[in-house]
């Protein structure tokens, strides 16, 4: 595994800003999003019930939850493939679920044939689809010239790689009406 160093580099660009134990923090609410989800009785006596379980009992401090250790080499290994966290836990359920696995605990992630799932389907993914952030940080109207900024605004630009070329300036400038993309950030790079 890659230390952290070279990780924020590799990481989705809405965890750079976060410290490692955050980002691992994040990547434990996401899985118990998903693990929710994924557990959720189907009946209508569920109804009124809390829409998520709480599955970090018995630990006052999320650093002290015995998967911790766990969720952060699969946190990493999340960011080594450029991957949300939402997506990761999205498909491993999945793979979970497709490949038989009776259990979803977070040990269950690390098995090869489950790694070889998530990895295909992040692989798959981040070929085909151009992804956003939700980060108020990462918004164009935000745009400072940020290291962090300049990385996502970069990402979007590069897709347009994809495109033939009489497509990318309206591929462009649908970005920046669209408020994906800044204008600033654009005209920086075209000097």
């Amino acid at each position: 595994m890659k230390d952290e160093k070279e990780l924020y580099e590799l990481k989705w660009f809405d965890y750079r800003a976060l410290s490692p134990e955050g980002a691992t923090k994040r990547f434990c609410l996401e899985y118990q999003r998903a693990f929710s989800m994924s557990h959720m009785p189907h009946s209508s006596e569920s109804l009124g019930e809390s829409k998520y379980i709480n599955i970090f009992k018995g630990a006052t401090r999320l650093e002290d939850w015995k998967w911790f250790p766990t969720m952060t080499k699969l946190r990493q290994l999340a960011d080594t493939y450029f991957m949300k966290y939402e997506d990761f836990w999205e498909w491993g359920f999945q793979g979970a679920l497709d490949l038989g696995f009776k259990s979803t605990f977070p040990n269950v992630f690390l098995s090869k044939s489950l790694k070889a799932y998530i990895l295909d389907k992040g692989k798959n993914y981040n070929m085909r689809f151009l992804r956003y952030t939700d980060s108020p940080f990462l918004n164009p109207k935000s745009y400072v010239g940020h290291e962090i900024q300049k990385d996502y605004f970069s990402y979007l630009v590069a897709f347009s790689k994809n495109f033939l070329p009489e497509k990318r300036a309206a591929y462009l400038r649908t970005l920046i009406e669209t408020g994906r993309l800044s204008k600033k950030y654009l005209m920086e790079i075209a000097k």
